[in-house]
């Protein structure tokens, strides 16, 4: 057995020589890793000005394993890596530690996997300790990243920082905790609890659904809020498994609980992350707690977001947050190309497209997007390619077919023209490599319609809705090679002239036309449903 102590005055013997990881142990020993509270501008995360695909971190200290990390006079500015065309993506700005490699703590910019979800995970070893300052949001296509886009995640190593301010419990703040009364009230939940802002009921419920009602259709009512109460924190788990999983994981009234493990994969006894959420019911009413399979969420609107030309017969692609909207008619064609930068729709003449035009389809990004086809008194096959500043064109780009009425989907380098009209409705597709578009006959769509709606990528795409004498309800899905089609994918709403939007496994269709303008919005989901057969009970524990 070995004993050791210190730290003691050296005497010239081997037992007061100490070690640099000797004195880094003690320090991880006295404090917690974590940003030190207090130090200049504690680390802080924040988005560049103007914003670009970059982050500040600001000044300040941080400790790690008993080793420290310091920025010491200015912000140090990391780059973020460019967004995917057509997935979000979430990354973390991290302190790092190399104890041996690089025996220093560095600051950067934690890349994460396009369409997962969640951010990476930390790297926690010997050798390689990471902690987190913030995660930032970067959605599919963006140019730039906001403060709206950064989440801050830094905990704090000064034990000042526990007691000098608000305490938590379970996420939950702890107000004004008093000397108390009784000395041993300090180590009784009660008292805690009592302190505690938003500490919702205690409630345990299970209910039992058939796979009929395990649907977004129909979803389970499982809890109500009773008058004056607040759900703070909520768990969900199953009695089995489902046979086709929640993509990405289950919401409860409109929040989501994210799976424990991969997004979609909750079954037989997994239980969904501990959810952090206030509810003030105002309202004096019950209010239900609903678990449905995905987003139940609704359309706002804001005279704000509105375009500064009103049109129709347009074409847009991108996304909520770094739009694009271009061509469409109002009495005359027209060429206006609008972006959106999630407030509020900007234009510059310099944007116009080269060839004003309705009856047009587009795809792509804010930044690299693609307009094809069209009608200006006479169908065309024309293409053109924006870069964030202007459009351009080139013969070799033009559609195989001059057509108008069609929907596109994909990329700049890889989009999808389906459906339209010269003359006919058309069933053909066409598929654009960045330089040329090509077009085969098993590509075509099992229906001919024009003015239809689409989204998807080219090689996973979905077709929906439009006109061929009748509206339409039915929808098709392509793999690539062909499409196909099943009545169980059909829309609620038979319609032509609609808009849609996202993917082959999770769309959405709005708007439209069947005699009479529409709003209705639909969503399509092809996980469900998530029983095909029996039944499963649900469990939800609230407040543990």
């Amino acid at each position: 057995m070995t004993i050791r102590s210190g730290f003691f005055a050296h005497d010239g013997t081997p037992d007061t020589e100490y070690q640099q990881p000797d004195f880094a142990a003690f320090i991880k020993d006295s404090r917690t890793n974590g940003v030190v509270y207090g130090f200049l501008n504690q680390l802080e995360v924040t988005a560049t000005a103007p914003a670009t695909m970059a982050v500040n971190i600001d000044t300040g200290r941080c400790w790690i394993q008993g080793y420290y990390g310091w920025i010491s006079d200015t912000a140090e500015t990391v780059t973020v890596t460019a967004a995917d065309a057509e997935q979000d993506r979430y990354d973390r700005v991290i302190a790092k530690l190399s104890v041996t490699t690089d025996r220093a703590v560095t600051f950067e910019v934690k890349e994460g996997t396009p369409g997962a979800g969640v951010p990476p995970a930390l790297t926690q070893t010997d050798e390689t300790w990471e902690i987190s300052l913030a995660t930032v949001f970067v959605g599919a296509g963006v140019a730039s990243v906001s403060d709206a886009d950064i989440t801050d995640e830094r905990t704090f190593s000064d034990p000042a920082a526990r007691y000098n301010n608000d305490l938590s419990m379970d996420g939950n703040t702890i107000t004004d905790l008093g000397d108390p009364v009784n000395p041993q009230d300090a180590a009784t939940r009660a008292y805690v609890v009592s302190h505690v802002s938003s500490f919702g009921p205690i409630a345990s419920v299970s209910v039992t659904k058939t796979a009929a009602e395990l649907t977004e259709s129909m979803p389970v009512h499982v809890y109500d809020i009773p008058d004056g109460g607040a759900l703070y924190a909520a768990s969900i788990y199953y009695d089995q498994a489902f046979d086709a999983a929640p993509d990405p994981g289950i919401y409860i009234d409109d929040v989501l609980f994210q799976s424990v493990d991969a997004p979609g994969s909750v079954g037989t006894g997994q239980q969904s992350g501990i959810l952090e959420r206030t509810y003030n019911n105002a309202t004096g009413d019950v209010v239900p707690v609903y678990i449905g399979g995905l987003y139940r969420s609704s359309w706002s609107t804001n005279a704000a977001w509105n375009l500064n030309t009103a049109r129709h017969y347009l074409a847009g692609c991108g996304t909520q947050s770094a739009a694009l909207s271009f061509g469409g008619y109002n009495g005359t064609d027209l060429a206006s190309t609008e972006k959106f930068d999630g407030s509020s729709w900007s234009t510059d003449a310099a944007w116009d497209l080269n060839t004003a035009r309705h009856y047009l389809a587009g795809c792509g990004t804010q930044s690299a997007a693609l307009s094809f086809g069209g009608y200006n008194g006479i169908d065309l096959a024309v293409t053109e390619k924006f870069d964030g500043s202007s459009w351009s064109t080139d013969a070799a780009w033009n559609l195989t077919t001059a057509y108008r009425g069609h929907a596109g989907c994909g990329t700049q380098s890889a989009a999808l023209s389906f459906g339209g009209y010269n003359g006919i409705d058309l069933a053909s597709t066409e598929k654009f490599d960045g330089s040329s578009w090509s077009t085969s006959a098993a590509w075509d769509l099992t229906t001919a319609r024009r003015v239809l709606a689409g989204c998807g990528t080219q090689s996973a795409a979905l077709s929906f809705g439009g006109y061929n004498g009748i509206d339409l309800a039915s929808t098709e899905k392509f793999d690539g090679s062909s499409w196909s089609t099943s009545a169980a994918w059909d829309l609620t709403t038979a319609r032509d002239r609609l808009a849609g939007c996202g993917n082959q496994s999770a769309a959405l269709s709005f708007g439209g036309y069947n005699g009479a303008a529409l709003a209705v919005t639909e969503k399509f989901y092809s996980t469900f449903p998530l029983l095909t057969s029996g039944q499963m009970t649900i469990h939800l524990k609230v407040g543990e």
